[in-house]
């Protein structure tokens, strides 16, 4: 009964977001153009040129807009409610007064009438079949009914861990320079049955940490997926798993690559990759991948979540039902995800719902190497109950500007670190 009622939120929830998204999409685009122009949600085109078989050159008119690379656009003449030439156009680069617009296909005749001017609005991909084709499967699969759901309703016994592999593999973090919590994290995640939670606040070694869980799991010849909501996490991620000499990939379309180390090869499909290891390797993609061909029909035997506190269950979910073992790495104290609907779900973010639920396998990374004594003490108390602390060189640092304007030396003296600005 517990599970049915989980699987009954979570469908609600897909639904009511899939409805707002719409709703919200609707409202913008039936706005008088003229206002949309002067607050910057309509972007003035002056010429659409086509650039090979996928992309679009597009050559940006006077007004300021808000758009910026990645997001979803349509093209139009003054009314998308009513005709959009271009949809699912995603700007993949910009400059000064252009963008290259990726397209999934470009009609040419739709193309001709907005070839000498026209305008863009923001745009949307219909992603509701992938939610609900990732809920039917853990309803239906083993793995879902034994594992996903009943970890989700809190049902799932999660405190079990191999303590041979939990000691080897916190032994190894200390020896490769780990402060305690940071070895701790690392032995959990390699040596839980199901799950692990590693709270990371800003500077606190989460990147460097995920890579060396990762490392030890290839060497134990585990499949692993690396995920998150964004390309940008999950390239970042994959840049440092690389400097650990382990066989890593990207997988997604040619736009996602910004930011991706030259070291960590790409390809737009998993079964691109010709030199696969059967085992012990590493695959980075964001949730959706393995809900298409990219990635449909692969098995992993660990899934790692970055930045998991922006993550909402149903996303994580499609990641989830493609393995056995989860690692979630985020900050449930930093942004939550962004919600558009009245949310049946009481928390809506993976890791808050896995972390408040699952102490025995949680850990904080309570050490700092961003900030200052003066600068992390504030949200050590407002945010972590006195836990966060400054470590390494920057805990004493502070800022010391020559020739300091008199009218804010209050503001910029290195006595005074930490400042409240009314503004």
């Amino acid at each position: 009964m517990e599970l049915r009622r989980v699987l009954t939120e979570l469908r609600k929830f897909v639904e009511d977001e899939h409805r707002a998204n719409y709703e919200k999409l609707y409202e913008v685009w039936e706005k008088p153009l003229t206002q949309k122009l002067t607050k910057g949600e309509s972007q003035q085109i002056r010429y659409v040129r086509k650039e090979g078989q996928n992309h679009l050159l597009v050559t940006l008119g006077q007004n300021e807009s808000r758009f910026r690379e990645g997001d979803m656009i349509c093209l139009h003449l003054g009314e998308p409610s009513k005709k959009r030439h271009v949809q699912q156009g995603t700007i993949e680069a910009e400059n000064e007064d252009e963008w290259l617009v990726r397209v999934h296909q470009i009609d040419d005749e739709n193309l001709q009438e907005i070839i000498s001017g026209c305008y863009a609005d923001p745009d949307t991909m219909d992603l509701k079949p992938f939610y609900d084709k990732a809920l039917d499967e853990i309803a239906e699969s083993k793995r879902g009914r034994e594992i996903v759901l009943p970890l989700l309703a809190g049902k799932l016994d999660t405190g079990f861990i191999f303590e041979d592999d939990y000691d080897e593999a916190a032994d190894f973090a200390e020896e490769c320079g780990l402060n305690e919590h940071q070895a701790d994290a690392v032995g959990k995640a390699v040596s839980a049955k199901y799950l692990a939670c590693i709270q990371g606040p800003p500077g606190t070694g989460k990147t460097k940490v995920i890579s060396l869980i990762t490392k030890l799991l290839v060497e134990q010849g585990q499949r692993v997926f690396m995920t998150s909501h964004t390309h940008m996490a999950i390239n970042n991620a994959l840049n440092k798993i690389a400097g650990e000499n382990v066989p890593v990939i990207k997988v997604g379309a040619r736009g996602c690559t910004k930011g991706l180390d030259k070291s960590v090869k790409h390809f737009e499909y998993g079964d691109d990759w010709e030199n696969k290891p059967d085992s012990g390797y590493v695959i980075g993609a964001t949730p959706f991948a393995t809900c298409s061909a990219r990635l449909e029909q692969y098995d992993f035997d660990t899934v790692i979540f970055d930045e998991a506190s922006q993550i909402t269950l149903p996303l994580a979910i499609m990641a989830m039902r493609k393995a056995k073992r989860f690692i979630f790495v985020g900050d449930h104290k930093q942004l939550p995800p962004v919600v558009l609907s009245a949310s049946v779900l009481d928390d809506c973010s993976i890791f808050s719902r896995m972390i408040s639920g699952n102490p025995n396998v949680s850990v904080m990374l309570s050490q700092t190497y961003r900030m200052c004594h003066a600068l992390s003490s504030w949200p050590s108390q407002i945010y972590y109950s006195g836990r966060l602390v400054s470590a390494g060189p920057n805990a004493t640092r502070t800022f010391n500007l020559p020739n300091q304007p008199q009218k804010y030396a209050e503001v910029l003296s290195a006595e005074s670190p930490f400042v409240f600005i009314k503004s």
